[in-house]
């Protein structure tokens, strides 16, 4: 082994001292921000998630709106669109199986379909022809999204369609206007 010269010396006592220092105030900023960024993040997947549902959501929506009415042929009966419960409820009727017919509620392939808010839930049910019987399904997670308002107003062939969902602390409001095409 070589002996050290005196121009290769280590770092002093108080030098490592300084780096020591230095690195803990780095290190204590750092802890601080960090929860600080996990909120922001949070939120931000929060908010990400009531738009990404709210959209589908809405879309589900238009897609049934539009189809209401549709009849392949002239036996169809009835009314198309029904808006109860002061908006809250949407009934519809579309002929799905494109047998010129609305099949009735009974029927196992029936052409009447709802969509209803209920407890921050927005579900839908096949074969209902009010708001309060029938197998409804819903539509959102709860434990995720809650559906805080849902409403439906038709003006002429507009069909106006307003959610509210709320992701965590995060609330958005939606209002969309879909176009009926076999009124």
């Amino acid at each position: 082994m070589r002996p050290l010269s005196s121009a290769q010396e280590g770092f002093s006592l108080i030098e490592l001292l300084i780096a020591l220092t230095l690195g803990a105030v780095v290190l204590l900023s750092v802890e601080r921000l960090l929860p600080q960024i996990w909120l922001q993040a949070a939120a931000l997947e929060q908010r990400q998630l009531a738009r990404a549902e709210g959209h589908r959501l809405l879309l589900q929506l238009e897609k049934a709106i539009r189809r209401a009415g549709f009849c392949n042929g002239d036996n169809c009966k009835g009314v198309a669109m029904e808006i109860k419960d002061g908006g809250k409820c949407l009934l519809l009727r579309w002929d799905d199986n494109a047998n010129g017919q609305w099949e009735g509620i009974a029927h196992p392939q029936s052409d009447y379909f709802g969509y209803r808010h209920c407890d921050n839930l927005l579900e839908s049910a096949r074969g209902v022809g009010n708001c309060q019987l029938g197998h409804w399904s819903r539509l959102n997670q709860p434990s995720q999204v809650q559906i805080i308002d849902f409403s439906v107003q038709q003006v002429g062939a507009r069909v106006e369609v307003v959610l509210t969902i709320k992701a965590g602390k995060y609330t958005l409001r939606r209002k969309h206007i879909v176009n009926r095409e076999n009124s």
